[in-house]
């Protein structure tokens, strides 16, 4: 049976990413993005809606950023090019991808 992680390891990459998902979770190994950055992972420009973690934060790792959910639909052009506006509301105001 594969084991399940819940981090970013050995030097991979997540970048321009957003989630706005609720996560359930030990405070210690669960983030809005990743738990845990093992082995020269890096996150960049990477944002989660504040709270998600159980009612908190969670565990934030340097390259992700709690929003408020007004933040949040205001990112699109800090995502970059493969976001756009969510103009006809089909993920609540959220930035949608391109070919949505």
């Amino acid at each position: 049976m594969e084991e399940l992680l819940d981090g970013n390891m050995n030097e991979s990459m997540v970048e321009n990413c957003y989630n706005i998902g609720n996560l359930t979770g030990d405070r210690q190994s669960t983030g809005g993005i990743v738990g845990v950055n093992i082995n020269n992972g890096r996150i960049d420009n990477c944002y989660f809606l504040e709270n998600v973690v159980g009612g908190e934060n969670g565990n934030i790792i340097e390259g992700s950023m709690a929003k408020t959910s007004e933040e949040m639909k205001l990112l699109t052009s800090t995502l970059g090019a493969a976001f756009k506006d969510d103009t006809n509301n089909i993920n609540n105001g959220y930035p949608i991808l391109t070919w949505q």
